[in-house]
């Protein structure tokens, strides 16, 4: 745990080299954490007053290079407004890593990106499920948002890419949460994987070049020897200034 004056955060896990230059021979880059259970609960006690506390799955604040959680489950709980659990606390960190296949149960938000710890940008969540559960203890902002985007200071919330993810429970995937307190810039992306079989006379067409084009964006790659090829296509982007 640490800042215990006035913020009080426990963290499962925690990668950090300080938002580190990329590359750097001393960052932190090339982990996997993987098919992991984290049973995570906030909760505010009377006893310590205007105390807000954060319990986390994992946070992150890494620059080097990219790190990778696949398989895991996030199972977090707020128990009061000024209580915070999030599956993913990421700030201070130009590499937000990629996550894959995790699924994310919350009763208030899944991740903060661009937290109070710094901005974020270049982060990849690609066939997760975020879940919204039922919040017994108060009343979220902006319920329906999966994701915490910014804190102050103008801190960016940039390069989020959203690949074939699943919102449940009442979640809406177009909502998100903007929390700086002045003008600071945004920018994401929702992508699919579009998979394309190139046939001839019935028969796979192996090597064939495929061009998938769209939202002002194209993919393009080979077919295998079974004449199918994977692309990511884009949806649509979207940037600016909340």
């Amino acid at each position: 745990a640490e800042y215990v004056d006035g913020v009080f955060t426990t963290n499962a896990i925690r990668l950090t080299d300080y938002d580190a230059a990329p590359g750097a021979a001393d960052g932190v880059f090339g982990n996997v954490i993987a098919q992991n259970s984290f049973e995570l609960r906030a909760e505010s006690f009377s006893q310590m007053p205007g105390c807000e506390v954060f319990a986390n799955g994992v946070f992150y604040s890494v620059g080097a290079g990219d790190n990778l959680f696949e398989g895991n489950v996030f199972d977090s709980e707020a128990r009061s407004d000024d209580a915070y659990s999030y599956g993913a606390y990421i700030g201070a960190s130009h590499n937000g890593g990629v996550w894959r296949d995790n699924t994310f149960r919350t009763n208030d938000k899944a991740v903060w990106f661009s937290s109070a710890y710094g901005p974020a940008a270049n982060a990849r969540f690609a066939g997760n499920t975020f879940e919204r559960t039922a919040n017994a203890f108060y009343t979220p902002a902006a319920p329906d948002a999966a994701f915490r985007l910014g804190y102050c200071c103008g801190y960016e919330a940039s390069a989020l890419d959203l690949l074939d993810n699943t919102w449940s429970g009442g979640f809406d995937r177009d909502a998100f949460w903007f929390t700086s307190n002045q003008p600071a810039p945004y920018s994401f992306a929702f992508r699919w994987t579009v998979t394309v079989t190139a046939r001839s006379g019935g028969l796979p067409v192996a090597d064939a070049l495929v061009t998938l084009a769209g939202a002002g964006e194209s993919a393009t790659g080979r077919t295998d020897a079974d004449g199918r090829v994977e692309l990511e296509a884009t949806e649509y982007r979207q940037s600016g200034t909340n």
